[in-house]
């Protein structure tokens, strides 16, 4: 069953609960101070050289395919997409 993450309303505390899909809207109690809590949202993201291609274009940044690794950086969010630091 998947792992959800809940933060809490009051004290913004995070707070896992496993739940099913169908039951994921079941928000458990804050742990820290017994607030009600809401799901947070999760994005994942899958990356493919098609995506990062796309990505590159509508940021106005050179794409290099012979080497994804290269100096050029692409981002998203602050985070570097093509796995380098």
């Amino acid at each position: 069953m998947p792992l959800y993450d809940y933060r809490c309303k009051n004290c913004a505390a995070t707070v896992e609960a496993v739940r099913t899909i169908a039951t994921r809207h079941e928000s458990p109690s804050c742990q820290e101070c017994g607030g009600d809590t809401s799901l947070a949202i999760t994005t994942i993201v899958p990356v493919s050289e098609t995506w990062k291609q796309n990505y590159a274009k509508l940021q106005h940044v050179p794409y290099h395919p012979e080497d994804s690794r290269s100096s050029t950086r692409v981002e998203c969010n602050g985070v570097d997409i093509n796995g380098g630091s």
